[in-house]
């Protein structure tokens, strides 16, 4: 007699799988209580996995407490720019005397992360925004696409070497004199222009923050302690210097514009999310990056042929594939990749969660002596075991891997995923008695 999933103790499943991952096609023998005398667990790697990549339309971008700024060029993954938007609030506090002198301004940024080559010299300008900072759509987010005019016309700018890890991760950029004298004599006299928010923000919209197309770097900032500051000190008098801070008005009223040319790759013929492009036709390979919302689909033709079995138990399913070997040498390989169920058109259903509700992460096993067995899995037993109890897998129905939300807006981390040195297996752990 058969023994559904249901009715098989979680200890016994443990005992089972922790004896699949150390046997192929074992003889394993268990108490008659539950199956029978002489039962085995098989491991079945033949079903198809066909990956390709596809690209997501647009990221959220906006509250995610980074700013972006930086141009960077990857032979895999081409070019990305970077512009951060960010609007600031009049100080809480500014009691100047009336002897006090106006010295200079400067925005002040915290490095949190960085992508590519931070060795090289790099350029950053600032501009004042002519319009406001205002979602287009009504969900009052931005996106990757969204984007706000501004004066051309540098308000400051600066050349630098990145140090994002130095002991004083911090970055000054010079801002334009007559606007910060003109700022001072309105806190100093009062004015309500500059004083209360909803004026200086009619007048003094934002700040962009522009990379040079030249730069070979993506720089992170902390938004939430972003400030422009006047630095100021009395008339004739030798002590430390004053300073006011015009900080960011909301983490929401920050987000940043990502921009990408695929011309020069393997997937430039990739326009919207109902494109793809089959691993077979790249090399191969298979992109995943945050950022620029690339992703891989995985699908599995004959996995219909598993409803004809009648041969067990399917007790564990694994979705296993690697990295491009020597692709991840600079900047390593990123951790808790997570996945997606999707449907026709590519269209996102929801997170793939375990049966206990947990979100499904993968798990990377690291060679680093060899880099011979690097690879990535993912637990999808419960997308296997869903069909199996609907008596139904859907055609148009994939799983998507990528980034977790906390990641996909905020860096530019990246997989290669290389399906010909390495071929994706779909791992069935199946219980026969």
């Amino acid at each position: 007699m058969k023994i559904p999933f249901s009715k098989i103790p979680v200890f016994l499943i443990m005992i089972i799988i922790v004896y699949a991952c150390n046997k192929n096609d074992a003889e394993l023998t268990f108490g008659e209580k539950y199956i029978n005398a002489r039962s085995s667990l098989t491991l079945i790697d033949t079903f198809t996995v066909e990956f390709s990549t596809i690209r997501l339309d647009s990221i959220q971008t906006s509250n995610t407490n980074t700013i972006l700024v930086g141009h960077y060029q990857d032979e895999s993954f081409g070019e990305i720019n970077c512009t951060g938007f960010i609007e600031l609030t009049s100080p809480t506090d500014y009691g100047i005397s009336s002897s006090e002198v106006y010295d200079s301004m400067a925005l002040i940024l915290n490095y949190t992360n960085y992508y590519g080559d931070t060795t090289r010299q790099f350029s950053i300008t600032v501009h004042q925004l002519i319009e406001s900072i205002e979602p287009e759509s009504d969900d009052d987010y931005f996106y990757n696409t969204s984007s706000v005019s501004y004066n051309l016309l540098e308000l400051g700018s600066k050349q630098f070497y990145p140090k994002p890890f130095s002991k004083d991760s911090i970055l000054t950029i010079k801002l334009d004199d007559i606007i910060g004298k003109y700022l001072f004599d309105g806190l100093k006299i009062n004015d309500e222009d500059v004083t209360l928010s909803e004026k200086f923000l009619e007048n003094f919209k934002g700040l962009a923050i522009v990379s040079d197309m030249y730069n070979r770097a993506i720089l992170g900032f902390l938004a939430e302690n972003v400030i422009m500051r006047i630095y100021s000190h009395e008339n004739n008098i030798d002590e430390d210097a004053q300073y006011y801070d015009f900080p960011i008005n909301t983490i929401t009223s920050q987000f940043n514009k990502i921009e990408h040319n695929y011309s020069e790759t393997l997937f430039s013929s990739i326009t919207d999310q109902k494109d793809e492009i089959r691993a077979g036709d790249a090399n191969g390979l298979s992109f995943v990056q945050a950022g620029t919302a690339l992703a891989t689909k995985v699908m599995f033709p004959n996995l219909e042929e598993l409803l004809l079995n009648n041969e067990g138990v399917v007790m564990k399913a694994e979705l296993v594939f690697a990295p491009k070997k020597l692709s991840y040498t600079k900047n390593g390989l990123p951790t808790g990749l997570v996945i997606f169920e999707i449907g026709k058109h590519n269209v996102i259903n929801d997170l793939l969660y375990a049966y206990d509700g947990t979100t499904i992460t993968s798990s990377l096993v690291e060679d680093d002596l060899f880099q011979e067995n690097t690879h990535y899995t993912f637990d999808v037993s419960s997308y296997v075991l869903k069909g199996i109890e609907n008596h139904y897998f859907n055609p148009d129905d994939a799983l998507l891997i990528s980034f977790a939300a906390s990641d996909i807006n905020t860096n530019f981390n990246k997989v290669l995923i290389d399906t010909e040195a390495f071929t994706p297996q779909l791992r069935l752990y199946l219980l026969k008695y």
